[in-house]
């Protein structure tokens, strides 16, 4: 009859909490890890050397169940606060029918030492997992918090130590070798057909160099500056392709860039061109749109100078631009400013006037006049360049005056001819031109 009553009991009895499991495993590096199973496996990701660790899930088996000692009566004792050794026995809240003694266990002096250790009761272990937990928690604050000084020195020195073991074991691991024969072989193919390309395009360039060279001097003895600027443009390319810069190859270069200047001269003058600029920043509004406006319409055409040059600074910082200034210009007030700084200006004598020399250049830019300047005229660096040959400067129809006569401005160009490293003023094809009988154009037509 107690039995059935005990069972019945026991329907009524609610589910005991699943007890905690916890787990502590060590890392390949040392480090221990310790935390609580849960319903599902985990990865631990090692703070140290970053090695993954598989933790099983919780068991989802109930642990086995103690033997049932046999109900005994004991009788009541009583439990005083001086005897440190005596621990009361948690019974269930939920089992009225549960006997609730309380007995004395023997003082740890008396017992057998022979016999097993007890079993740390549940008051134990709850405070042990706290303990624990506590530590954990601690540790994660510290984590949280960082390392500092030797510490982290220490944790760097691992980590970089580790990192670099392992990229290196990777690299090791990849590079079978399989591997490294295929990529050996794959390397020198393709450095075999580099080389032969690279053979062939040094080749081809040496023959469009002779070939183009030749018919482009030829285009310039017959004064055909269209198709000198053709043919002697392929051959510079080819030239810079070998890297040559000899003088022959210069000279090659110089008859280039005299010969595209011829064929792209502006179709208008100079003073033309600021009587236009002038007359439209009257009409403009807004100075950025006239810009924007204005100097695309311009941008590109040649012109070529013959004056004196000096040296003011451009505004910014300590640098300095070659300027050419213009006194006046029609219909407009004050100088104008002409910006070409062309190299190899700096290594020809000056005069108190200035630095005497004739320059190609083509247009970049149109500046309006503000408050601390008038117009400005602004021609591309890279492609400016000082004029050397004499029979190509009689084609831009320039006159000779009392003060610049034709053996003056021979002698510039011969100058000039030095400072760009061409053979000599009397270079054959200069000679060849200096022979030719023609007309000179007009000033500021183009000849396309």
């Amino acid at each position: 009859m107690g039995r059935w009553i005990s069972k019945a009991a026991n329907v009524f009895k609610r589910e005991a909490p699943e007890a905690v499991q916890p787990f502590e495993v060590d890392c390949e590096c040392g480090q221990r890890h310790q935390g609580v199973r849960r319903k599902h496996h985990q990865h631990i990701v090692c703070t140290s050397c970053g090695a993954s660790t598989f933790i099983l899930p919780r068991d989802i088996y109930p642990p086995p169940l103690e033997p049932q000692r046999a109900s005994t009566k004991r009788p009541k004792t009583v439990v005083t606060e001086e005897d440190p050794d005596v621990q009361l026995p948690e019974a269930e809240p939920d089992d009225p029918f549960e006997s609730k003694s309380v007995f004395r266990p023997e003082p740890k002096s008396k017992r057998d030492k022979s016999l097993p250790a007890p079993r740390p009761t549940r008051r134990k272990k709850r405070k042990r997992q706290r303990e624990e937990q506590e530590a954990r928690s601690s540790g994660k604050k510290k984590a949280a918090a960082g390392p500092s000084g030797p510490e982290l020195l220490t944790r760097i020195g691992q980590w970089t130590s580790t990192k670099t073991a392992a990229g290196w074991s990777a690299f090791r691991s990849f590079w079978t070798p399989f591997r490294t024969v295929a990529f050996a072989l794959v390397s020198v193919a393709v450095l075999t057909v580099g080389i032969g390309v690279r053979q062939a395009m040094l080749t081809r360039a040496v023959q469009v160099a002779e070939r183009k060279a030749e018919s482009g001097m030829l285009a310039v003895r017959e004064e055909n500056w269209a198709e000198a600027r053709r043919d002697l443009g392929e051959a510079t390319s080819a030239l810079d392709l070998l890297g040559r810069s000899d003088p022959e190859a210069e000279e090659v270069r110089q008859f280039y860039r005299e010969s595209l200047a011829l064929t792209r001269l502006s179709p208008a003058t100079l003073f033309e061109l600021l009587e236009r600029a002038h007359t439209s920043w009257d009409d403009e509004e807004d100075p950025d749109k006239w810009a924007d406006s204005f100097s695309p319409r311009f941008r590109g055409e040649w012109f070529v100078f013959s004056g004196n040059f000096r040296q003011i600074p451009s505004g910014t910082g300590s640098k300095t631009v070659w300027t050419l200034t213009l006194p006046w210009a029609p219909g407009i007030t004050g100088p104008v400013a002409l910006q070409i700084d062309c190299q190899g200006l700096s290594e020809l004598p000056p005069t108190p006037q200035g630095t005497p020399a004739v320059v190609g250049a083509p247009l970049e830019r149109v500046l309006p006049p503000n408050e601390d300047r008038g117009w400005t005229l602004i021609f591309s660096p890279r492609e400016s360049f000082l004029w050397a040959n004499f029979a190509t400067y009689r084609h831009l129809g320039f006159e000779f005056d009392a003060v610049r006569t034709e053996e003056v401005l021979k002698d510039q160009l011969r100058r000039q001819a030095q400072v760009i490293g061409l053979p000599s003023a009397e270079s054959l094809a200069a000679n060849v031109l200096d022979d030719a009988d023609s007309d000179p154009l007009p000033p500021g037509k183009e000849l396309e």
